[in-house]
């Protein structure tokens, strides 16, 4: 039996789950491996990060905390 929520409380999960996914993906890129390249170390590449970074934030996460936490901050 599916139950219906008021809107507030609907706002109030999907941001939750939002969240959640955030700390999920960010704990995800800073785990990944860094590659060599002719000798240069290369992090997962920043344009990902930046268009994550601004979903998260578009959808009520904070961005800059994802960008720090996919880089070890």
């Amino acid at each position: 039996m599916a139950l219906s929520l008021p809107p507030e409380e609907q706002s109030r999960l999907r941001l939750r789950i939002v969240r959640q996914i955030a700390d999920d993906v960010a704990a995800i890129v800073a785990d990944a491996e860094v590659s060599e390249v002719n000798g240069n170390v290369h992090l997962p590449k920043p344009p990902l990060v930046s268009a994550l970074s601004r979903y998260f934030e578009e959808a009520g996460a904070d961005g800059d905390t994802f960008i720090a936490r996919c880089y070890g901050g």
